[in-house]
């Protein structure tokens, strides 16, 4: 009987997937190029992710994402969080979720 995936991968795991060392990796996911969640201390990235990098279909996308939840994570003070939340809400749907076609 064939051993059911999981669906998270260790660091090692994705970054041998995706043929880059890992220290190039943890430092993607650091700058926000690659979604990755902390497990009791270390980095776990989707395989559907993964896998849609390998198919050549997001990294851009994730980059902008990226780009917008820090700038809104560091909006100047002058932005009020209805103005932060009317911002986030006019790019809602703009990036494609990873595998979503």
């Amino acid at each position: 009987m064939a051993r059911e995936q999981h669906p998270y991968l260790y660091a090692p795991e994705a970054a041998a997937l995706l043929r880059v060392h890992v220290e190039t990796l943890y430092r993607m996911i650091e700058r926000g190029e690659v979604p990755a969640t902390k497990v009791a201390r270390r980095w776990r990235i989707s395989r559907e992710y993964v896998e849609t990098m390998l198919a050549g279909e997001t990294p851009l996308d994730a980059k902008c994402e990226a780009a917008l939840e820090r700038w809104l994570a560091n909006a100047p003070p002058l932005l009020s969080e209805a103005q932060k939340d009317t911002i986030a809400a006019a790019f809602a749907g703009a990036f494609p979720t990873p595998g979503a076609r």
